[in-house]
């Protein structure tokens, strides 16, 4: 209903185009690019700070003992999770360096340098 709201109130082509920009912008963290997700994570906990708490720093304090586990073991380990738990102060990626640990951006066919394919 909000879409066909914004429509009737800006037109279609309007409409379009930011979603369009808006999945471009969501699409740049495979090329490590985390400017959406720190946006998106500064709203949210600016607007919604205990759902915020509850869904994201709460989640990841929960996880990290389990990550660290499959860290410290001898096998290979992958852990994966929604973009939005990794940036950010209250993120995994700062909550695993405060542990010593060094985790970095791994790159397949997406690595830094590369034009980002639209979607």
């Amino acid at each position: 209903m909000d879409v066909r709201k914004e429509i009737a109130d800006r037109g279609v082509d309007a409409v379009l185009k930011d979603m369009h920009a808006d999945n471009a912008a969501r699409a740049k963290w495979r090329y490590g690019d985390m400017s959406f997700a720190e946006k998106e994570v500064a709203d949210f906990k600016r607007n919604e700070p205990e759902l915020y708490e509850q869904l994201l720093p709460a989640r990841n304090r929960q996880w990290l003992p389990q990550i660290q586990r499959a860290l410290a073991g001898k096998r290979n380990a992958m852990v994966l999770v929604g973009a939005l738990h990794l940036t950010g102060e209250d993120g995994l990626v700062e909550m695993l360096r405060r542990e010593g640990f060094n985790p970095e951006q791994m790159y397949g066919i997406d690595r830094p340098g590369r034009e980002v394919i639209e979607p």
